[in-house]
């Protein structure tokens, strides 16, 4: 066998490899969920975008900033912003309490806390079950309903949600 020949062969080796293979398994099938409640109201987001649940912490406003921005906290030297989830996507409000938890994600721009009232727990739900959104459902959290669970938890495309441009804020104050 020649050089030539070896480094054909090779090359249609690597090149065979190199092709992204995708085996249908069970887990295509499922999606990691992080439940949490907000009111009587059960939510959930895709639990491999939540970086870290806490307990409601003293809360930092921000000023000149739409009133779902609740403000930001400090956490382990890292400034979070803090959104009211309801608020944010016209939901029933709710006060938070002293049992309250922020639950951190990931976003494209860095850190963002969602306040919650209680975290249900971590879920796994058949992709095929959820139901698309409810045709009753309209206004500004319609579009970032990624479906409903059998019980009727609301799943939230978090990425969806923080590519909301009322999310940025782009004003200066005067002096």
């Amino acid at each position: 066998m020649s050089r030539a020949d070896s480094k054909a062969i090779l090359k249609a080796r690597a090149l065979a490899f190199a092709r992204e293979v995708h085996v249908q398994n069970a887990q295509d099938k499922f999606v990691e969920l992080l439940e949490f409640r907000i009111g009587s109201d059960r939510y959930a987001v895709e639990s491999v975008l939540v970086c870290e649940v806490h307990n409601l912490r003293d809360i930092t406003p921000i000023p000149c900033t739409p009133s779902f921005v609740l403000g930001c906290v400090n956490i382990r030297g890292q400034i979070v912003t803090i959104l009211d989830f309801c608020l944010l996507l016209d939901l029933a409000p709710t006060r938070p309490t002293a049992s309250s938890k922020i639950v951190i994600v990931d976003g494209p721009k860095g850190r963002v806390g969602f306040l919650s009232d209680d975290i249900v727990g971590p879920r796994r739900d058949q992709i095929e079950e959820l139901q698309s959104s409810l045709a009753t459902l309209a206004g500004p959290g319609a579009e970032h309903l990624r479906g409903i669970t059998r019980d009727g938890t609301a799943f939230f495309d978090v990425m969806s949600i923080l590519s909301d441009a009322r999310i940025v804020i782009q004003e200066e104050v005067g002096t």
